[in-house]
Protein backbone atom coordinates (compact mmCIF):
# COMPACT_ATOMS: atom_id res chain seq x y z
CA UNK A 1 0.00 0.00 0.00
CA UNK A 2 2.91 2.16 0.96
CA UNK A 3 3.43 1.60 -2.67
CA UNK A 4 0.74 3.66 -4.38
CA UNK A 5 0.56 6.60 -1.69
CA UNK A 6 2.84 8.09 -3.32
CA UNK A 7 1.99 7.55 -7.04
CA UNK A 8 -1.56 9.31 -6.09
CA UNK A 9 -0.10 11.90 -4.79
CA UNK A 10 2.15 12.24 -7.52
CA UNK A 11 -1.14 11.96 -9.79
CA UNK A 12 -2.97 14.81 -7.92
CA UNK A 13 -0.37 17.24 -8.17
CA UNK A 14 0.28 16.75 -12.06
CA UNK A 15 -3.82 17.06 -12.23
CA UNK A 16 -3.58 20.09 -10.09
CA UNK A 17 -0.64 21.89 -11.89
CA UNK A 18 -2.31 20.95 -15.53
CA UNK A 19 -5.93 22.21 -14.22
CA UNK A 20 -5.26 25.89 -14.94
CA UNK A 21 -3.74 25.05 -18.39
CA UNK A 22 -7.12 23.29 -19.04
CA UNK A 23 -9.18 25.92 -18.36
CA UNK A 24 -7.31 28.35 -20.11
CA UNK A 25 -7.69 26.14 -23.40
CA UNK A 26 -11.39 25.90 -22.69
CA UNK A 27 -11.50 30.04 -22.03
CA UNK A 28 -9.11 30.51 -25.53
CA UNK A 29 -11.39 28.04 -27.20
CA UNK A 30 -15.15 29.64 -26.04
CA UNK A 31 -13.40 33.25 -26.68
CA UNK A 32 -12.65 32.09 -30.18
CA UNK A 33 -16.03 30.64 -30.67
CA UNK A 34 -17.94 33.85 -29.80
CA UNK A 35 -15.84 35.70 -32.00
CA UNK A 36 -16.70 33.63 -34.67
CA UNK A 37 -20.40 33.91 -33.90
CA UNK A 38 -20.10 37.49 -33.46
CA UNK A 39 -18.52 38.10 -36.35
CA UNK A 40 -18.43 36.28 -40.00
CA UNK A 41 -15.03 37.59 -41.23
CA UNK A 42 -13.45 35.48 -38.40
CA UNK A 43 -13.01 31.78 -38.85
CA UNK A 44 -12.79 29.55 -35.01
CA UNK A 45 -10.42 27.83 -36.29
CA UNK A 46 -8.11 30.37 -37.32
CA UNK A 47 -8.84 32.25 -34.18
CA UNK A 48 -7.43 29.07 -31.99
CA UNK A 49 -4.29 28.87 -34.49
CA UNK A 50 -3.15 32.28 -34.69
CA UNK A 51 -3.71 32.65 -30.85
CA UNK A 52 -1.92 29.75 -29.81
CA UNK A 53 0.54 30.92 -32.05
CA UNK A 54 1.56 32.99 -28.87
CA UNK A 55 2.63 31.44 -25.76
CA UNK A 56 1.71 34.29 -23.76
CA UNK A 57 -2.21 32.67 -24.82
CA UNK A 58 -2.33 29.59 -22.54
CA UNK A 59 -2.79 31.65 -19.87
CA UNK A 60 -3.95 35.43 -21.34
CA UNK A 61 -7.32 36.44 -20.38
CA UNK A 62 -9.24 38.80 -22.89
CA UNK A 63 -7.18 41.77 -22.67
CA UNK A 64 -3.86 39.81 -23.24
CA UNK A 65 -5.82 37.97 -26.23
CA UNK A 66 -6.45 41.51 -27.85
CA UNK A 67 -2.79 42.08 -27.50
CA UNK A 68 -1.85 39.05 -29.37
CA UNK A 69 -4.63 39.63 -31.93
CA UNK A 70 -3.13 42.98 -32.54
CA UNK A 71 0.84 42.20 -32.48
CA UNK A 72 -0.12 39.40 -35.19
CA UNK A 73 -1.86 41.55 -37.44
CA UNK A 74 1.45 44.30 -36.54
CA UNK A 75 3.56 41.32 -37.94
CA UNK A 76 1.25 40.45 -40.74
CA UNK A 77 0.94 43.70 -42.12
CA UNK A 78 4.55 44.12 -41.80
CA UNK A 79 5.56 40.80 -43.75
CA UNK A 80 2.74 41.99 -46.69
CA UNK A 81 4.50 45.32 -47.01
CA UNK A 82 7.76 43.32 -47.27
CA UNK A 83 6.36 40.86 -49.66
CA UNK A 84 4.81 43.86 -51.62
CA UNK A 85 8.37 45.82 -51.97
CA UNK A 86 9.31 42.44 -52.94
CA UNK A 87 7.28 42.15 -55.97
CA UNK A 88 7.69 45.78 -56.47
CA UNK A 89 11.39 44.78 -57.24
CA UNK A 90 10.73 41.67 -59.69
CA UNK A 91 10.09 42.81 -63.11
CA UNK A 92 7.59 40.00 -63.62
CA UNK A 93 4.84 42.44 -61.69
CA UNK A 94 5.73 45.63 -63.45
CA UNK A 95 2.60 45.92 -64.50
CA UNK A 96 1.23 46.35 -61.91
CA UNK A 97 3.57 48.90 -60.55
CA UNK A 98 0.79 51.49 -59.96
CA UNK A 99 -1.64 49.02 -57.93
CA UNK A 100 1.33 47.50 -56.20
CA UNK A 101 3.07 50.93 -54.73
CA UNK A 102 -0.69 52.18 -53.43
CA UNK A 103 -1.29 48.79 -51.73
CA UNK A 104 2.44 49.65 -50.10
CA UNK A 105 1.18 52.54 -48.56
CA UNK A 106 -2.23 51.34 -47.43
CA UNK A 107 -0.48 48.52 -45.72
CA UNK A 108 2.03 51.11 -44.66
CA UNK A 109 -0.56 53.44 -43.05
CA UNK A 110 -2.54 50.48 -41.31
CA UNK A 111 0.63 49.20 -39.62
CA UNK A 112 0.71 53.28 -38.19
CA UNK A 113 -2.69 53.15 -37.32
CA UNK A 114 -2.14 49.41 -35.42
CA UNK A 115 0.87 50.45 -33.69
CA UNK A 116 -1.19 53.85 -32.36
CA UNK A 117 -4.24 51.23 -30.96
CA UNK A 118 -1.10 49.71 -28.95
CA UNK A 119 -0.19 53.10 -27.51
CA UNK A 120 -4.47 54.10 -27.31
CA UNK A 121 -5.03 51.18 -25.32
CA UNK A 122 -2.72 51.96 -22.31
CA UNK A 123 -4.08 55.63 -22.26
CA UNK A 124 -7.51 54.72 -22.40
CA UNK A 125 -9.58 53.51 -19.47
CA UNK A 126 -11.73 50.32 -19.07
CA UNK A 127 -14.99 51.96 -20.02
CA UNK A 128 -13.82 54.66 -23.46
CA UNK A 129 -11.83 52.22 -26.32
CA UNK A 130 -13.68 54.35 -28.40
CA UNK A 131 -9.80 55.65 -30.06
CA UNK A 132 -8.82 52.25 -29.98
CA UNK A 133 -11.45 50.81 -32.12
CA UNK A 134 -11.29 53.71 -34.44
CA UNK A 135 -7.59 53.53 -35.06
CA UNK A 136 -8.00 49.51 -35.82
CA UNK A 137 -10.98 49.82 -38.09
CA UNK A 138 -8.79 52.56 -39.72
CA UNK A 139 -6.46 49.97 -40.45
CA UNK A 140 -8.84 47.65 -41.87
CA UNK A 141 -10.02 50.36 -43.85
CA UNK A 142 -6.50 51.41 -45.44
CA UNK A 143 -6.36 47.37 -45.99
CA UNK A 144 -9.37 47.36 -47.44
CA UNK A 145 -8.38 50.40 -49.98
CA UNK A 146 -6.14 48.33 -51.65
CA UNK A 147 -8.02 45.46 -52.23
CA UNK A 148 -10.85 47.68 -53.83
CA UNK A 149 -8.40 50.00 -55.85
CA UNK A 150 -6.34 46.78 -57.07
CA UNK A 151 -6.92 45.51 -60.61
CA UNK A 152 -5.24 42.17 -59.23
CA UNK A 153 -6.71 41.56 -55.96
CA UNK A 154 -5.34 37.77 -55.78
CA UNK A 155 -2.28 39.10 -55.05
CA UNK A 156 -2.75 40.15 -51.77
CA UNK A 157 -5.57 38.28 -51.17
CA UNK A 158 -3.96 35.81 -48.43
CA UNK A 159 -2.02 38.87 -46.50
CA UNK A 160 -5.26 40.64 -46.57
CA UNK A 161 -7.66 37.85 -45.44
CA UNK A 162 -5.35 37.07 -42.52
CA UNK A 163 -4.93 40.23 -40.87
CA UNK A 164 -8.63 41.22 -41.73
CA UNK A 165 -9.10 38.64 -39.23
CA UNK A 166 -6.69 39.09 -36.97
CA UNK A 167 -8.16 42.77 -36.83
CA UNK A 168 -11.18 41.51 -36.38
CA UNK A 169 -10.37 39.32 -33.60
CA UNK A 170 -8.96 42.11 -31.80
CA UNK A 171 -12.00 44.59 -32.03
CA UNK A 172 -13.86 41.44 -31.05
CA UNK A 173 -11.99 40.89 -27.56
CA UNK A 174 -11.73 44.49 -27.47
CA UNK A 175 -15.45 45.08 -27.32
CA UNK A 176 -15.88 42.16 -24.97
CA UNK A 177 -13.73 42.98 -22.20
CA UNK A 178 -15.06 46.37 -22.75
CA UNK A 179 -18.02 44.99 -21.27
CA UNK A 180 -16.72 43.06 -18.51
Amino acid sequence: MKFYSPLIVVLLLVLLVSLPHFNNASFLSDACSKAAANDEAINRDFCLTSSQADPKSASANLTGLFHISINLAIKNTTRAVSHIRHLLSNSAYAHLKEDLSLCRDQYTEAIGYLYDATKQISLSSNDDHTNVDWKITAALTSMDDCQDQSSNQSILSKEHDNTFQLCAMALNFLNNFRKL
